[in-house]
């Protein structure tokens, strides 16, 4: 198809379209989800839930082959996808296993998260999280791509809501270096943030 400049296109799928390439002659941005996942169902209380999982895919040239998915503030559990781009092998670690598989072109597997996980690939992979819905406190489920390692930056900016929530960073970094962070122009404190 052809697209003018700043049109978009958008086409749906009753079946999960993970590992669906798209191609262009010229640069592009994709967004992918889903209008409503199932996220909690509760046949017993009557009580179902969906949420939209919407997300920018990043781009090929920006995927990684080391990733480190970090905790996530309140959430117990998450589901992680990683997608091959090429025929690849992976090892996924986290507290408590170590699984290795090996995935074909636009392969995926899932793996469920808690806490810190490793995932190291011999070649490029798209990784996405999935933090489950929590029915303590209702936390809604949510869709966020991982970046990986290589794209790390020595300087990072970010938005949050308005002071009405509470706010939470997650920042992956060598234990090394934990000391050397700059927070709003000041040192992080530990005693103020837990590490």
């Amino acid at each position: 198809m052809v697209l003018n400049p700043f049109d978009t296109f958008q086409f749906s799928h009753t079946h999960d379209l993970t590992g669906t390439m798209v191609t262009s002659s010229a640069p592009l941005f994709v967004i992918s989800g889903s209008n409503c996942i199932n996220t909690l169902y509760l046949p017993n209380q009557g009580y179902g839930d969906g949420n939209p999982f919407m997300e920018m895919i990043l781009p090929t040239d920006q995927l990684d082959s080391l990733y480190v998915i970090p905790d996530i503030a309140k959430y117990q559990w998450s589901t992680v996808r990683v997608l091959s781009v090429n025929a690849t092998s992976i090892t996924f670690r986290n507290a408590s296993s170590v699984i290795k598989k090996s995935l074909r072109p636009r392969e995926h597997i899932d793996f469920q998260h808690q806490k810190i996980s490793y995932i190291q690939a011999s070649d490029n992979i798209i990784v996405t999280v999935y933090p489950q819905y929590v029915l303590t406190g209702y936390l809604d489920s949510f869709m966020m791509t991982i970046h990986g390692v290589n794209q790390f930056l020595a300087e990072c900016h970010f938005a949050v809501p308005s002071m009405s929530f509470d706010s939470y960073i997650s920042i992956a970094v060598r234990s090394s270096d934990i000391g050397g962070f700059i927070l709003d122009d000041h040192p992080l404190r530990l005693k103020i943030f837990s590490a």
